[in-house]
């Protein structure tokens, strides 16, 4: 039986994973079990939150067969599956047990009116941009991870958010996290004063396709707080998945900063 969130959420992965393969219509995919998590599990019932009413009665009345099948493939048990939409999630009082998805980086947030049609291209920024747009089109497939690096106001954080809504129009079902370093610092450190470990937030992290963080030189000095940045960095590369981190100096000039951290940013395109 499932003990922990990182078990369910690394059994919803593989249920989405399973699931995408036997899905016929890619669109049916993107539009209904996108964004779903699993919400409870008790006895031999899971109840799974999807991202709409719509999605709820769908799944319920043409899916839920295949679903089961599904899940059985990657749980190895018999599942009675329930949806809930989210405002009865909500609604509800039980306890969530299985899944902080909506509870990890509330501020993660990519900002809709920072797109590569509207960056201002310069002579100090051409080759970012253009490295930028390279790495949106191709994810995780030419250079990992894309270090940007430049003074206040060469339009990093806007490439950042760039690259985010890119990949989001070209790549709908992408699961994509754009957050500061200091995002990053405070959910670490919000798990020690809840007196959590940190796995669930490391899981959180491994299962993202896109991960964007700005300006990492804000990192300096926070010691288990870039010991758990280098294990996120490991997974997500490992996973193949692309990182882009912003800074304002380049990896050679970071200070305080772990020296294998700096070697794994120097390691794709700066």
């Amino acid at each position: 039986m499932l003990s922990s969130i990182s078990e369910t959420t690394r059994l919803w992965e593989r249920v989405l994973t399973k699931l995408e393969q036997r899905l016929d219509d890619r669109n049916i995919f993107d539009s209904f079990f996108h964004g779903s998590y699993i919400y409870d599990i008790t006895g031999n019932t899971m109840t799974v939150v999807v991202n709409s009413a719509l999605a709820a009665r769908l799944i319920s009345t043409k899916y839920t067969d295949l679903l089961e099948e599904v899940v059985l493939e990657a749980a190895e048990t018999n599942f009675k599956l329930l949806f809930l939409e989210p405002d009865e999630a909500k609604k509800s009082s039980k306890s969530v047990t299985s899944h902080r998805q909506e509870e990890i980086f509330k501020e993660s947030f990519i900002n809709p009116n920072l797109k590569f049609d509207n960056f201002v291209v310069g002579t100090s920024n051409r080759d970012a941009s253009q490295a930028a747009l390279m790495i949106a089109s191709n994810p995780a497939k030419i250079f990992n991870p894309l270090f940007i690096y430049s003074e206040s106001g060469l339009g990093k954080t806007h490439l950042l958010h760039a690259i985010g809504n890119y990949i989001k129009e070209n790549r709908p079902s992408a699961k994509i996290l754009c957050i500061t370093s200091d995002d990053f610092f405070s959910e670490y450190v919000k798990n020690l004063q809840d007196g959590k470990d940190t796995t669930a937030l490391r899981d959180y992290c491994r299962n993202v396709d896109t991960f964007l963080i700005d300006d990492v030189q804000f990192l300096t000095d926070k010691k288990k707080t870039q010991e758990l940045f280098y294990y996120v960095f490991n997974d997500l590369v490992k996973k193949g998945r692309q990182i882009v981190i912003t800074s304002d100096r380049q990896p050679n000039e970071l200070q305080d900063i772990e020296q294998r951290l700096v070697t794994r940013f120097a390691s794709g395109l700066t």
